[in-house]
């Protein structure tokens, strides 16, 4: 594998982790480090965090891919995960990293209810872009929309502003995705709603949101095409989990990456467990995930 010293070009971090076996799922981790890297003008380095002082050699030697600086080794004795990923993300820092990289690997039954707990961690502290890879990603494409699902807050149009560049870089286009879904699960049985201080009929409620929903996409479709970037909007009312209509829309559109913002804060684990930890679990193309610091 070729390395080369870093020069003024941007940094990417990918998170290694020596103790897994060499995989497919390594593979594409790489592939997408490589993809962010190439379109970037960036350059990769290798970062692993220990407890003790290990080779990760073997998987260097078979992961071929440009744009290796020389690994980094971070020591860390007698570490939590926290710990590990506190010392990832204060390197990530230091260097300027514009964003980490990371393999996800379902190890037991309970991934289908929790992601690693190095990744997790890494979306619920880094104020870093995350883009993680799952084993479900069977191929990393360099075509296709950029899918960036929003609930149209303040920390989503932070998020989009930041997806706008990375739309740039890729030179393509993004698909704004929305879901229309009431918390309000009993009232909606019921089949009535509060809305604005009075009971709504449930067709006229998401008849109101949507077209809301409507009126904020253009203000972002506007923003997107003043910097150079055609955006298109797909709302929906989904029955079930808006997870599950986010991993649909982003294989039906055939998006190369899905883009999201989470939130930190007391309920941030909620958050996380309830829409961004299911689309990273269940992703079919890397996840690129923000969280204002």
């Amino acid at each position: 594998m070729k390395k080369v010293k870093p020069g003024n070009q941007g940094l990417i971090i990918w998170a290694i982790d020596p103790f897994q076996e060499v995989s497919v799922l390594q593979t594409r981790t790489a592939e997408a480090a490589e993809n962010w890297a190439e379109k970037a003008g960036a350059l990769i380095e290798p970062v692993f965090v220990l407890s003790a002082d290990q080779s990760v050699a073997t998987v260097l030697k078979r992961t071929r891919i440009r744009g290796l600086v020389p690994t980094r080794l971070i020591v860390k004795h007698d570490a939590s995960t926290g710990d590990v990923v506190k010392s990832l993300l204060k390197y990530a820092l230091k260097t300027k990293a514009q964003a980490i990289v990371v393999g996800t690997q379902n190890k037991s039954a309970l991934d289908r209810f929790f992601l690693g707990s190095f990744t997790e961690t890494l979306f619920h502290l880094s104020g870093i872009p995350v883009l993680a890879v799952g084993p479900g990603v069977k191929a990393v494409s360099k075509k296709g929309p950029i899918l960036f699902p929003t609930d149209f807050s303040e920390k989503s149009e932070k998020a989009f502003e930041q997806v706008i560049l990375v739309a740039q870089s890729y030179k393509t286009s993004l698909i704004l995705h929305h879901c229309v879904q009431n918390p309000m699960t009993p009232l909606l049985q019921s089949g009535a709603l509060l809305s604005a201080g009075g009971w709504m009929p449930e067709p006229d409620y998401l008849e109101n949101e949507i077209s809301k929903a409507q009126d904020l996409a253009k203000q972002w479709v506007s923003l997107a095409k003043r910097k150079g970037v055609n955006a298109q909007v797909l709302i929906e009312a989904p029955n079930g989990d808006v997870a599950l209509a986010i991993l649909a829309a982003a294989k039906k559109h055939k998006a190369q990456l899905i883009a999201m913002a989470a939130q930190r804060g007391p309920f941030s684990a909620a958050l996380i467990g309830s829409t961004t930890r299911h689309v990273a679990r269940q992703m079919s193309c890397p996840v690129l995930v923000y969280r204002k610091p």
